[in-house]
């Protein structure tokens, strides 16, 4: 086809596809005015919460803006230093008004660069709005330069001026991250740019003006989105860390009332290392990824899920009530009272469960102290030295109860042994519910630290590894102890055997010789603690006297009536006796 097209044939084409344009995409328009006209009402209802909201990410964005805003500066200075050097050179070997508003132009924001970048001027925010006003009337200047008459335009290649212009241009769009000044900015210096550029080509301004019209939206658009993302992501930070202080308060408040907490994840697994959790089951090692219904007993399970799936439909209600069963260590089940509350935390679902150990636990821990009988004298001179694991006692190192002690076998009670062990915080015991009574197996007990009587007399009745062994070997044992505690904080963490310690008894005449003694880092706070195991018990009964035998004595009488030894040798321990008759 040759020659234009028809006006009336374009008009009609272009009113073609603007109705079928507006018919496509028209409702956009009417969503978009929908969202502003919502968004009005919204930040007119809660006016106060929204000003306290919007003061906090405006604060928020503001340091952020300065951090970027010293960044590109200590970038920019020395790009705008070789600008300044290129601009100086042409103007040296062309002389002329446009370059010495070019070098003019340069020279102002390297200045301003040089300023801000050395902390001469505070960057606050009125300081920063002004900085980059000038910032964008010198690049105006520079771009109005190429209007001056003559070659100047020509002076330096139009290609690479462009380049230059629109990299500013883009660089200042994403470095101020402000909207609201760059949008009119940008114009500005798209007027700027067609009034330099029409005197000079003349009917190609029109295809000029298109292009400046398209560069301030793809300079505006993208100085927008940033901004809004940017706002965005401060605001859902602001509000995680307002949540999170928010559970970690809660939390900190429920140590206070239940006997602990702990955070699961969507996945209810445990979030952090659950210390209450740790210390309810008496365990050590770390819970942090472990399934929490791995914890609860397998006949309870269906039970607690059904218990979290009722409290998910029902949070603005009071938090449920579910007692249940933990399996805690050495397969001890701990009876508990859990509270749920599900939480939205970290753009997930989360669950906070409080427990509260059940009263009931206390009692029955109580009852079980009956089947322990203070037959192990060992144990009640060493008073609660916990052990990692703490053998039965062997049958011999029991002693027969004491009626006038008033802790028989019909009488013994949790009052005989808290009257025994009065600095007694924990027991722990392992018990075997085949026997009549539930035969103690095994036992842990802890004690509070008596900081009265530390450096008291003998007289206190703190628990101590000196009460237990023999006074001769005192000294011995605890310097080879201490020695072990400092290597142990040097790193040596080895196990030391000191080939069997003797124990004292109730009774001065027998002795208890543990035939294997380790010594064993304690790794915890604080760090002289230290683990004594003590294993393979046999009596020594060497210290006991023989009492004299009297019945292998024999005497002989002489005529006289007077006794008198026989002839023969004899041993000391027996005589021999001849009864003769006058």
């Amino acid at each position: 086809m040759e020659g234009p097209l028809d006006v009336t044939t374009c008009l009609a084409t272009g009113a073609v596809l603007l109705a079928g344009h507006l018919y496509l995409c028209g409702g956009g328009f009417v969503s978009m005015k929908e969202r502003i006209l919502q968004q009005c009402k919204s930040s007119d209802a809660p006016a106060q919460v929204g000003r306290v909201k919007d003061s906090r990410v405006d604060e928020a964005f503001l340091q952020l803006r300065q951090k970027v805003s010293r960044i590109s500066l200590e970038c920019t200075l020395h790009a705008i230093c070789l600008a300044l050097l290129w601009f100086l050179y042409e103007f040296a070997t062309r002389p002329g008004r446009a370059q010495a508003m070019r070098l003019a132009a340069t020279l102002c924001p390297y200045s301003m660069n040089l300023l801000l970048a050395r902390e001469r001027i505070e960057l606050t925010r009125r300081n920063l709005q002004v900085s980059q006003v000038l910032y964008m009337l010198t690049f105006g200047i520079f771009v109005l330069a190429g209007s001056v008459p003559g070659d100047s335009y020509n002076a330096t290649d139009p290609v690479a001026l462009q380049a230059f212009q629109l990299s500013c241009r883009f660089s200042m769009t994403v470095f101020f991250l402000d909207t609201a000044l760059v949008v009119p900015c940008q114009c500005l210096v798209s007027l700027a740019e067609c009034w330099a550029y029409s005197p000079s080509r003349g009917d190609s301004a029109t295809s000029f003006i298109f292009a400046q019209l398209v560069v301030v939206v793809i300079n505006g658009l993208p100085s927008l989105a940033l901004e809004l993302c940017v706002r965005s992501h401060l605001r859902a930070s602001l509000a995680s860390a307002d949540a999170e202080s928010m559970v970690q308060g809660f939390r900190h408040v429920l140590r206070g009332i239940c006997d602990g907490e702990v955070l699961l994840d969507s996945r209810m697994q445990i979030c952090g290392e659950g210390k209450c959790l740790q210390h309810l089951l008496m365990t050590g090692a770390s819970l942090q990824g472990r399934s929490f219904a791995d914890l609860i007993w397998e006949e309870q399970k269906r039970e607690f899920d059904r218990f979290v799936e009722v409290q998910k439909g029902s949070e603005d209600a009071a938090p449920a009530c579910l007692r249940t069963s933990l399996r805690g260590s050495c397969s001890i089940r701990v009876s508990v009272d859990l509270f749920h509350v599900p939480l939205e935390l970290y753009g997930e679902k989360h669950h906070l469960f409080a427990f509260r150990e059940d009263g009931n636990l206390n009692e029955v821990q109580r009852q079980a102290v009956e089947g322990m009988e203070l037959e192990a004298s060992m144990l009640g001179r060493m008073k609660g030295a916990e052990a990692p694991s703490q053998p039965s006692h062997p049958s011999h190192s029991q002693r027969p109860n004491d009626p006038g002690s008033g802790c028989s076998d019909s009488s013994v009670g949790a009052g005989c042994v808290f009257s025994a062990y009065p600095s007694l915080s924990e027991i722990t015991l392992l018990v075997d519910t085949a026997t009549p009574k539930c035969d103690v197996r095994q036992a842990h007990l802890k004690y509070r630290a008596d900081r009265e009587h530390r450096e008291e007399d003998k007289a206190s009745l703190s628990p101590s590894l000196r009460k237990l062994v023999l006074p001769l070997d005192w000294e011995t044992i605890r310097s080879r102890a201490t020695r072990y505690v400092r290597k142990a904080q040097q790193g040596r963490t080895e196990p030391k055997n000191m080939h069997g310690i003797r124990l004292r008894t109730e009774s001065s005449r027998k002795l208890v010789i543990a035939k294997t003694a380790t010594l064993l880092p304690a790794q915890t706070d604080p760090t002289s603690l230290v683990w004594v195991h003590l294993l393979d018990f046999v009596e020594d009964s060497s210290r006991c006297r023989q009492p004299p035998d009297l019945a292998g004595i024999r005497e002989f009488r002489s005529a006289t009536g007077v006794c008198k030894p026989a002839s023969e040798p004899s041993s000391k321990s027996g005589l021999e006796a001849v009864d003769v008759q006058t």
